[in-house]
């Protein structure tokens, strides 16, 4: 699925970042509705081995899109489309299903 060690670490540190603010989103949201925030699952600092036997589920090419489009609102539409190639295609439509992490990976170290 990676090429070498350093694109699946910076997928990891990506993945980290996104469930960052998707926590904070929630708490924010319950703040808002007056509700106490109370996580259904308590992180642990466990950091168990993922198995290699399970297949990681796909993005949908929906869920690039909104973070594309989002990146491109923000003034990144040039880079992303110097992106596109490189992740096999032209268009997000053309690009295997495989490559949307490694392609979002990428887009969210826009800066």
């Amino acid at each position: 699925m990676f090429e070498n060690k350093e694109q699946a670490v910076e997928l990891l540190k990506a993945l980290d970042k996104v469930a960052y603010a998707l926590h904070g989103f929630c708490v924010k949201g319950f703040e808002i509705f007056g509700v106490p925030f109370t996580p259904t699952e308590t992180p642990t600092t466990d950091e168990s081995p993922v198995s290699e036997e399970t297949p990681p589920q796909l993005l949908t090419e929906e869920a690039v899109r909104k973070v594309l489009t989002t990146k491109t609102k923000a003034g990144f539409s040039t880079q992303i489309k110097e992106l596109l190639p490189k992740h096999g295609a032209t268009k997000l439509s053309d690009i295997p299903k495989e490559n949307y992490a490694a392609l979002l990976a990428d887009v969210e170290a826009l800066s």
